[in-house]
C-alpha cells in the first residue's frame, strides 16, 4: 500500500521552535542537536467512521499558550473545536468538522497552512495479523528474515514499516523485501521522515530520562489509530526482537 501522511513542522527560520521541557543540566552531550524542536503534527487523518478528524501530534508542552493555533475546515472556513489528550510522549487531537470537509486550515500568529485530510487505514489490515516496526538502513535481509520469522511463528500475514530515513534503498525495495515472504500477503512501508530525536539511553553519561524522543511513540500512536483498527492483531517488534513461545 502507497500510504501518504500530511504532516506540519515549524520553520526554526521563522524562530518559531518547540522548547525542550528538560532540566539543562541533564541534557547529554548533542541533546539540543538531536532534539525536534520542529514537529507539531505527523498526520491529520480521517477516523474509521468518516466523522472525527484524528490528528498525532508531538507533545505541545507550552505551545497552546505561548503560541495558540486554530484549526477551520476547508473549503467552508468554519472554525473548528478540537480537544487535545496530552500523553507523556505525543498529543492525540481530535475534531469533528462540518459535511464536506476536505482539508484542516491550521493558522498562528501571521502563519498558515493547509493540511489535506488523509484516508483512514481501517480496512488496509481489517483481520490480519500484523506486525509493526520503525527502522532505518539495517539489512534488508533482517527485514526479511524478520518477517519470515513472525510469519513462520506467529502466524502473521501483514506487516508495516515505518521508515526512518533511509538511504541505502528505497522503500519499493522494502516492500518487496517483505512482500517476497510466504504467508504476507500484505504490506505498508510508511515514509516516517521525522528527527528521531534525543534518546539518551545508551549515552555514555545517561540519566536514563525518555522524555526527548517523541518518533517512536508517534509511530505507535499513528499505527494503532490509522491502520489498527480493525485489525485481528497487531505486534510491535523491532527486528532484532524475535518473541519465542
Amino acid at each position: 500500500f502507497n500510504v501518504g501522511l500530511n504532516y506540519w513542522r515549524f520553520q526554526t527560520a521563522d524562530g518559531v521552535i518547540r522548547l525542550p521541557s528538560r532540566n539543562q543540566a541533564m541534557r547529554p552531550p548533542n541533546f539540543e542537536d538531536r532534539y525536534d524542536a520542529e514537529t507539531v503534527f505527523y498526520d491529520v487523518f480521517w477516523d474509521e467512521n468518516y466523522r472525527k478528524v484524528v490528528i498525532v501530534a508531538a507533545p505541545l508542552l507550552g505551545l497552546p499558550a505561548d503560541l495558540p493555533f486554530t484549526l477551520r475546515a476547508v473549503p467552508s472556513a468554519t472554525p473548528c473545536e478540537y480537544s487535545c489528550e496530552p500523553r507523556p510522549h505525543n498529543t492525540l487531537i481530535t475534531l469533528t468538522p462540518p459535511p464536506g470537509t476536505h482539508a484542516l486550515e491550521a493558522a498562528w500568529g501571521d502563519h498558515r497552512i493547509v493540511l489535506p485530510i488523509q484516508p483512514s487505514g481501517d480496512t488496509l489490515f481489517a483481520g490480519r495479523n500484523v506486525i509493526y516496526t520503525l527502522q532505518r538502513d539495517n539489512d534488508l535481509v533482517w527485514i526479511r528474515d524478520w518477517a519470515h520469522f513472525y510469519a513462520r511463528e506467529h502466524g502473521a500475514d501483514a506487516a508495516i514499516v515505518y521508515d526512518n530515513g533511509s538511504t541505502r534503498y528505497s522503500r519499493a525495495e522494502v516492500a518487496n523485501t517483505l512482500a517476497s515472504v510466504a504467508g504476507i500477503e500484505d504490506v505498508a512501508v510508511v515514509d516516517w521522515p521525522f528527527p528521531y530525536g534525543a534518546f539518551d539511553c545508551r549515552e555514555e553519561l545517561s540519566f536514563n530520562i525518555f522524555d526527548a524522543a517523541y518518533c517512536q511513540v508517534a509511530g505507535f500512536e499513528h499505527v494503532r489509530r490509522r491502520f489498527a483498527p480493525k485489525t485481528r492483531a497487531l505486534a510491535n517488534v523491532d527486528l532484532d526482537e524475535l518473541i519465542v513461545r
